[in-house]
């Protein structure tokens, strides 16, 4: 394989599906057949996370009377800019609730600002603020912010000024998160000093499923007691990529009837045949292949290879055994790969027992079998890589040692040979308030389990086919 690195990204749109397979990695076979890959270009096709229903009701209390109590949770993207607040798939303004996606490979880590507005702040002690999954309730990131911290009066008032672009007020109303009425009732509370405005941020990692999550807050006060813990709902939006090395294929001497083998290997980097997912979605790798041509031998008659061209996807386990693959054998290739379009009438395999999870590396064989009689001279043609959506059921979730922040165990949370199920609230999905009236709201670590290392596969080395001169025959015979 030849030296190089690619990555691809796929955009969503939730409210069109296109089943074309995109993000097409072309290779070329050159020289002493060897293929060397070129980023073809980008599209985008519907999210194997399905497209939920926003929810339409908010749970904040807005009430005058009483205590501190949560008035709004809002957010928007960090550092502030005024044409990306937000990924609301819906657009400008979109819907009342936050929308963000990851960054393919986390980088950079996507970052997020938060703001908690409390009516009432005087008795504010500290206040625990959660992310957690929509259902289930498992903390995938929380901090506490010290009472002190809010602030009102002229800084509250300035921080929610409507104004130019790249403000939070701005930002608030662009993305549909609060109008102007709203806005204009808290910054004069703000005067009066019974609102305050907490800040706190918190990152969106590509290891968090797309779908509902809550982001939820408890107050404590001063004095003792707590309020009821509320939440509203944030979307985590799909996003779509990989990177691979494989950007050149080289069979070496090919043989007649005989398999001839370029081997990958679980190393993304090292130019020895990886693929990778880098979003939070899992989508499934797609291959072609056009003929193989050999003009050199006649400059006026070309000879090909036309068909039995193979693929295999591996994934391991934790010690590095091979525990699942899937293949396409005696593909039949398209057509020369000077003409238009190369691909035509080619077949297409989906290796679909293998979905790309999340920063799993798997590995990539391709093969030819000859069963044409071959010919003095380089034999070249292309393969086109793509990857495309996978059907219900091949979907990351949430595993080992993933949060928000990332994955501290790295740790694979597939089922090798599996397909990893994501657990969708569907519908529109109501607030979810978890009364918590008697005690203090303590802090809940993010659930992770025991580390468990990884164990490291050996690398096993390719072997390399042994170089021996083809005979040219007299004639070619017809495959």
């Amino acid at each position: 394989m030849a030296s190089g690195h690619a990555a691809a990204y796929l955009p969503h749109n939730d409210s069109e599906r296109n089943e074309n397979l995109v993000n097409q990695l072309s290779m070329k076979l050159t020289g002493a057949v060897a293929l060397f890959a070129v980023l073809l270009g980008v599209g985008a096709f519907a999210s194997a996370a399905r497209a939920e229903d926003v929810p339409t009701s908010g749970n904040v209390n807005n009430s005058n009377g009483g205590g501190a109590h949560i008035a709004n949770i809002a957010d928007l993207k960090s550092p502030l800019d005024a044409s990306d607040y937000d990924d609301d798939p819906g657009g400008e303004p979109g819907s009342e609730w936050f929308h963000v996606a990851p960054n393919l490979g986390d980088e950079p880590l996507q970052m997020v600002d938060k703001y908690v507005v409390v009516y009432n702040p005087a008795d504010v002690a500290e206040l625990q603020v959660t992310l957690r999954t929509r259902p289930g309730g498992t903390v995938v990131w929380e901090t506490l912010l010290p009472g002190e911290d809010g602030v009102s009066g002229s800084e509250c008032n300035a921080m929610l000024a409507i104004g130019e672009g790249g403000t939070v007020g701005s930002g608030l109303l662009v993305t549909g998160q609060k109008s102007t009425e709203e806005l204009t009732e808290i910054r004069n509370r703000c005067t009066q000093r019974t609102a305050g405005v907490w800040h706190a941020a918190f990152p969106v990692s590509k290891h968090l499923p797309p779908g509902w999550y809550d982001q939820c807050v408890a107050i404590s006060h001063l004095g003792g007691g707590s309020t009821p813990r509320e939440c509203v709902p944030i979307r985590i939006v799909p996003i779509t990529g990989y990177a691979t090395d494989v950007e050149g294929l080289d069979f070496g001497t090919l043989k007649q009837n005989i398999r001839n083998v370029d081997e990958g290997n679980f190393e993304l980097g090292d130019d020895m045949g990886t693929v990778m997912g880098t979003g939070n979605t899992s989508p499934v790798l797609s291959l072609a292949y056009s003929w193989m041509k050999n003009d050199t031998f006649d400059p006026g008659t070309s000879k090909y290879i036309k068909n039995d061209f193979d693929a295999q996807i591996n994934r391991r386990d934790g010690s590095g055994l091979i525990v699942d693959f899937d293949e396409a054998d005696g593909l039949l290739g398209g057509a020369d790969p000077d003409s238009t379009d190369p691909f035509d009438g080619a077949d297409i395999a989906s290796l679909n027992g293998i979905c790309l999870e999340p920063n799993e590396p798997l590995k990539l064989d391709f093969s030819v079998t000859p069963r044409q009689v071959l010919y003095d001279g380089a034999y070249r043609g292309l393969v086109r890589l793509s990857i495309g959506e996978a059907e219900e059921g091949c979907e990351p979730s949430l595993g080992s040692g993933e949060n928000a922040g990332g994955d501290s165990d790295g740790v694979f949370n597939n089922l090798p040979g599996e397909p990893v199920e994501q657990d969708y609230s569907g519908g529109e999905p109501e607030p979810t308030v978890t009364p918590e009236p008697t005690a203090e709201p303590t802090e809940e670590p993010t659930q992770e389990p025991t580390q468990e290392p990884t164990v490291e596969p050996t690398e096993e080395p390719t072997v390399e086919p042994t170089e021996e001169p083809t005979v040219a025959p007299t004639e070619e015979t017809t495959p």
